[in-house]
């Protein structure tokens, strides 16, 4: 019986040591901002969901953060990251992220500027969904999927610019209740390859090449 006993203790010990090494999150000071953060590995860390919904003005997020005496790069910015932060103005991404996750900036209806990266690879879903205010947004080339309703209900987009000459993979409802004005500018040489690729099609009289 005792035996027993033991061995559930050190279950439980061990349980709790797990949970204890995998939370780490934290908190960051950066251009006189604090936000949340957390260790993905032993390197890396993401932008977590903020505590409150009170971030606002404009945010700028460190390629680097430390966290107990170590230094991790910022390689993603999570789900839900900025939920409803609705006084949060503008928001400039570091080059060292390469992901932004899924209602990353949902319902951030004070967001009039966001800058990506050219390190972003991904759009997630709904990321910038209802972000009404938003009028323009670049799109570098290094990104190669929007996922599914990443600007849906941004109502005020009338200028979307896409660097990339391939055709990001782009998922439905993408661009749903954008202005009906909106100009979807790309590469001259592949204004062709938008009109016609999956998915694109849909936007095919809206899209025209990049101005020089």
């Amino acid at each position: 019986m005792k035996k027993i006993f033991n061995v559930i203790l050190l279950a439980l010990f061990c349980t709790s040591f797990a949970q204890a090494q995998g939370d780490k999150t934290f908190e960051f000071t950066y251009k006189g901002q604090t936000l949340q953060y957390k260790v993905v590995n032993g390197n890396e860390a993401k932008v977590s969901k903020q505590q409150s919904a009170e971030i606002s003005g404009n945010v700028k997020i460190p390629e680097k953060v430390t966290f107990e005496g170590k230094k991790y790069t910022v390689t993603s910015i999570g789900a839900y990251a900025f939920f409803e932060c609705t006084s949060l103005t503008s928001v400039t991404i570091p080059n060292s992220v390469t992901t932004i996750g899924k209602g990353a900036f949902e319902i951030c209806v004070g967001l009039t500027s966001v800058t990506i990266p050219n390190s972003v690879t991904t759009i997630g879903e709904e990321a910038f969904r209802s972000c009404s205010r938003l009028t323009s947004v670049t799109i570098p080339n290094s990104v190669t999927m929007i996922r599914w309703g990443a600007f849906k209900d941004c109502s005020s987009l009338t200028i979307l610019t896409i660097e990339n000459v391939t055709p990001p993979d782009v998922r439905y409802l993408v661009f749903e209740k954008v202005s009906e004005n909106i100009t979807i500018y790309v590469p001259a040489e592949s204004v062709e390859k938008y009109k016609t690729a999956e998915d694109w099609s849909w936007y095919a009289d809206k899209i025209k090449a990049i101005e020089k």
